[in-house]
């Protein structure tokens, strides 16, 4: 009896082991496990970072997140607020400039004008800081930068009606 008992806890033993060596190949055929190496992909000069421009208030607050910034010392007005520019990884070619709007068959059109300022590289470790005016609900600055995959982006700069928060809206 004991030895069939011996020989019932091998089988048991040996099943077991198929049993993980079948799941183990499994997974190396199909691919279970994720090989990576996430330093690999911050490395890989292939994969690039999505470029995302964003704009808030230049508050004291805001300012003290970073080491340094650049100051673009644009002269405004009387009344001008310092605005805010980051961004989530560099922006090639980044420019703000002034915007107008023209009448064409299928509606207005925002309209890149004056350069008032531009940069090769706006980068997330040293945002800008620019003096804008809002004179009133109809937009007049805008930006411009190359994305990731060398497109350039427009964006008109705007108040929101509904809360007060800047904006960037797509043109």
């Amino acid at each position: 009896m004991t030895q069939l008992c011996r020989k019932s806890g091998e089988m048991k033993n040996v099943k077991i082991l198929m049993a993980t060596l079948i799941v183990l190949v499994f997974c190396l055929t199909v691919g279970c496990w994720d090989t990576t190496n996430p330093n690999d992909i911050k490395n890989d000069p292939d994969k690039t970072e999505q470029v995302v421009v964003s704009v808030d208030f230049a508050t004291d607050e805001a300012l003290r997140q970073y080491a340094s910034y650049t100051d673009a010392n644009i002269q405004a007005t009387t009344g001008a607020i310092k605005v805010l520019f980051t961004t989530t990884a560099p922006a090639k070619e980044f420019h703000f400039f002034e915007v107008t709007y023209e009448e064409r068959s299928d509606g207005f059109v925002f309209v890149e004008r004056t350069l008032l300022y531009s940069t090769n590289d706006l980068t997330p470790e040293k945002p800008l800081v620019i003096r804008v005016l809002f004179p009133g609900e109809i937009p007049t600055r805008g930006i411009s930068y190359l994305d990731e995959n060398g497109v350039t982006q427009y964006f008109i700069v705007i108040v929101s009606g509904r809360d007060g928060s800047l904006l960037l809206i797509e043109f």
